[in-house]
């Protein structure tokens, strides 16, 4: 069972936000798709002065992408409107992002202590549920503590 939560860093930003939560009673969320970090780095070519090539060099500087849609199912549809207007009042735009995986071998946590949420919003409205779409932003710098 997976759990995401950000929790927005620095005097009165706010308290921990559930981006994703399988094991909420009576109705969990679903991952829709992309629950699949990809990393990228920074690569740039250098043009030589009458060379046949560029040059090209690894700047490093990696940064983690994550795209993930959460369907979020509500036992009434005024409560899944209520999720709609309220969510982009409620998200902050960055802060420490907190991952839970429990498994039969028990609780693993890893914490990113960076993260920006790129762009949020709902890609299906399905009455009780709602598909929601989340794009973030990490630095590859985690811990598996926090």
């Amino acid at each position: 069972m997976r759990k995401i939560t950000i929790i927005p860093v620095g005097a009165g930003q706010g308290q921990e936000v559930v981006l994703f939560d399988e094991t909420k009673s009576p109705l969990p969320d679903a991952c829709a798709d992309g629950f699949i970090p990809q990393a990228t780095r920074l690569i740039r070519p250098a043009p030589e002065i009458r060379a046949g090539y560029q040059a090209v060099f690894d700047r490093q500087n990696t940064l983690v992408k994550w795209n993930f849609t959460v369907l979020h199912t509500f036992a009434t549809v005024d409560q899944c409107q209520d999720f709609i207007g309220q969510r982009p009042d409620i998200l902050p735009g960055s802060g420490e992002l907190y991952i839970y995986l429990t498994t039969a071998a028990g609780l693993f946590l890893r914490a990113y202590k960076t993260c920006f949420i790129d762009s949020y919003g709902p890609a299906a409205d399905l009455g009780v549920s709602v598909r929601y779409r989340y794009a973030l932003t990490l630095n590859s710098d985690y811990s598996l503590t926090p």
